[in-house]
C-alpha cells in the first residue's frame, strides 16, 4: 500500500512550492522567423546577471523561463496554465 501511496499520492492535493507571481518578468528579444514565440537566448545571456551571483543567475533564468511560458500561453490561449514546482516548470 505504501508504494500505491508513493506513486498514485494520497489522494490529498498538496501545494506546490511553485508560484508564478514570485517572478519579475524579463524583456526578453524574440526570434521574427518562427510561427510560436521563441526567444534569443544567446541574448538573453547578455541580460544575466553574473555568474559568480547563483542564486541571481537561478532567479533570472527562471524568470526568463516564466517569460516564455506566458508567451507561449498567450499564442496557444489562455485556456493554458503554467505549472511547476521549485525544479521545473510546463504549459499544460
Amino acid at each position: 500500500m505504501n508504494l500505491l501511496k508513493r506513486l498514485f499520492g494520497s489522494g490529498q492535493p498538496t501545494q506546490t512550492p511553485f508560484a508564478q507571481e514570485d517572478h519579475a518578468r524579463v524583456e526578453l528579444k524574440w526570434h521574427s522567423d518562427t510561427t510560436v514565440p521563441l526567444p534569443d537566448w544567446q541574448d538573453a545571456w547578455s541580460l544575466a546577471p553574473s555568474r559568480s551571483d547563483e542564486s541571481a543567475l537561478k532567479r533570472f533564468w527562471w524568470s526568463a523561463a516564466l517569460t516564455w511560458l506566458g508567451a507561449l500561453r498567450n499564442h496557444v490561449g489562455e485556456h493554458y496554465s503554467i505549472e511547476g514546482s521549485n525544479c521545473f516548470a510546463l504549459l499544460s
